[in-house]
């Protein structure tokens, strides 16, 4: 016995010994943390953000288009019809039987990305195949709504001088867009107009909308905006 106990303590020593046993603690640390990473959870990813499926939405109300045969859910104060910004989501409806052709369009003198038949035939086929439509610059990215291709983006609106997101996809004969404005107060240059007004200025908005694509938000109302619109596109379904 005593000659076995002299060959292991020449075999291992106690500074190769206590290696030994950091390295098994360390191992066995890596298994359980790589066990607890792999459990599934049922998560739905949209625009970058991770949302469960059992986040409370309860007491939302449900918008339903009988015309158009699709539905979702959205917080009881976001919407109160279907007018644009009366309350916080716009959705605009783009029916392709209600368009002119293009022989038929008179110019407004207003910038609309879809105002003709072949207009929006050429916008729903390049969605479809995951390409920008004409017009449409970087910033947008694809997702999908209940199985259809959708594009997306987050920034700047220089028009309406607010920032904004916006998600565009199709169904049969009907555009539709969802839009919410972003409690954000955009930037002003310093020098005011002879009439007082603040001027608006573009680029720095331009480069806070960068951040924005990038999921930097400047505070926590914000980043609860975009997580309750995300939200609400999560529970969109087409109901044919």
């Amino acid at each position: 016995m005593n000659n076995q106990n002299k060959i292991l303590n020449k075999g291992i020593s106690t500074p190769v010994g206590i290696l030994i046993i950091i390295i098994v603690i360390l191992v066995a640390g890596g298994v359980i943390v790589l066990q607890q990473r792999w459990i599934p959870e049922e998560e739905v990813k949209t625009f970058g953000v991770i949302f469960s499926p059992k986040e409370e939405t309860a007491d939302w109300k449900i918008y339903k288009n009988d015309k158009y045969q699709f539905e979702f859910r959205h917080p009881k104060d976001w919407m109160k019809n279907d007018i644009c910004w009366d309350g916080n989501l716009c959705l605009v409806l783009i029916d392709y039987n209600e368009l002119p052709t293009e022989k038929e369009y008179v110019s407004q003198g207003i910038g609309v990305e879809i105002s003709t038949k072949e207009n929006f035939v050429k916008h729903k086929e390049n969605i479809e195949k995951g390409i920008l439509p004409p017009g449409y610059l970087a910033g947008w990215k694809f997702l999908e709504i209940d199985g259809r291709k959708a594009i997306q983006t987050i920034g700047y609106d220089v028009p309406g001088g607010s920032y904004y997101i916006e998600t565009d996809f199709f169904i049969n004969d009907v555009g539709i867009k969802l839009l919410t404005r972003l409690p954000i107060e955009p930037y002003f240059k310093e020098e005011l107009t002879s009439l007082r007004y603040r001027t608006v200025d573009v680029e720095k908005n331009n480069g806070r909308g960068e951040e924005l694509r990038k999921g930097v938000y400047p505070d926590k109302e914000v980043e609860k905006a975009v997580s309750q619109y995300d939200t609400i596109l999560s529970t969109f379904k087409f109901l044919k």
